[in-house]
């Protein structure tokens, strides 16, 4: 893939502000006309016949990226976690039979991801309220919950 984004970008009449690729997911970050991104896109997928990509553009100024949503203000880019319109909340329920050290890598593993892809305080504070709502719903108590958050932020 390097070789080819290399190529697609070099022989390309518009270049991408930026282009970050994770196994096949890219991101670019696109300073012209919508128009000649049209036009990029035709040309990278002429580059080989094997590679074709397909394209999302943003709606709103937001775009989802893995598990990122990434929204452009005025301003700044801001970062906060994204969930599929299919995201049910659903997690192992705490009262399932597998060991504590899983349920209480769960509730880490979903603080780690909140503090790591939010960027803004205000988008950390809802992660925080959807994580807390959505393990609770699964069983964990508040308690087991804030203790793993204290320790986090520790």
């Amino acid at each position: 893939m390097e070789w080819f984004e290399t190529l697609a970008i070099e022989e390309a009449h518009k270049k991408p502000r930026a282009w970050l690729r994770y196994v096949d997911d890219t991101f670019i970050i696109w300073n012209h006309r919508n128009a000649e991104l049209d036009t990029f896109l035709k040309h990278i997928n002429n580059v080989s016949p094997s590679i074709t990509f397909i394209m999302e553009k943003g709606v709103n100024n937001k775009l989802p990226f893995l598990d990122v949503l990434v929204k452009r203000t005025d301003t700044k880019w801001e970062t906060s976690v994204y969930r599929k319109s299919t995201h049910t909340g659903q997690y192992l329920n705490q009262k399932s039979n597998h060991h504590q050290s899983t349920k209480r890598r769960i509730i880490k593993t979903l603080l780690d991801l909140a503090f790591e892809l939010c960027n803004t305080k205000k988008g950390l504070e809802k992660e925080l309220g959807f994580i807390k709502n959505d393990l609770q719903r699964n069983g964990y108590s508040r308690l087991m919950v804030e203790q793993a958050l204290a320790r986090r932020q520790q």
